[in-house]
């Protein structure tokens, strides 16, 4: 039997129905997906890190209730977060090997371990030091701005 299947398949390759890849053609697309992998990794961090930054930046860390923390959570960074997170942990299944895991293990564990480095990084002090300088001073605005659902309204608030 295994020998037919060679002799079925080298008689596809002779004939040219079978074309054979060489071997960096898959070299290249493991160190692309490895590549890519670590860019939405590193991107989901810095996500994450803004994710616990903003809340933190506007006194939600302050005994004010989890209405209040609520308000001033980007859900929308989140949502990137998590789709981020589904796209590396895909890659990783795909192209590296990651097949004799669950998937499910392999989001979750990716999700903590990321919203966790993204919370230590916040509460680093790091952001601070960035806002200082004027072009990430403009990123943060625009990331208050973008991402903060009701900021608008409570800015008015407090200015009336």
């Amino acid at each position: 039997m295994v020998k037919d299947i060679k002799k079925e398949i080298l008689v596809k390759i002779e004939k040219g129905e079978v074309k054979i890849k060489p071997k960096r053609w898959f070299h290249f697309i493991k160190f692309g997906a490895a590549f890519l992998i670590i860019i939405l990794a590193l991107s989901a961090v810095v996500f994450a890190n803004y994710f616990v930054y903003i809340p933190k930046k506007m006194g939600a860390f302050r005994g004010s209730g989890i209405g209040m923390y609520a308000s001033y959570m980007p859900f929308v960074l989140l949502v990137i977060i998590i789709l981020m997170i589904l796209i590396s942990v895909w890659l990783y299944k795909e192209f590296e090997g990651g097949y004799k895991k669950s998937f499910y293990f392999i989001f979750f564990a990716s999700l903590v371990a990321i919203i966790v480095i993204g919370a230590v990084l916040a509460f680093s002090g790091i952001n601070e030091k960035l806002e200082r300088n004027p072009q990430m001073r403009k990123f943060h605005d625009w990331q208050e701005n973008n991402f903060v659902g009701g900021r608008q309204n409570r800015q008015n608030q407090l200015y009336k």
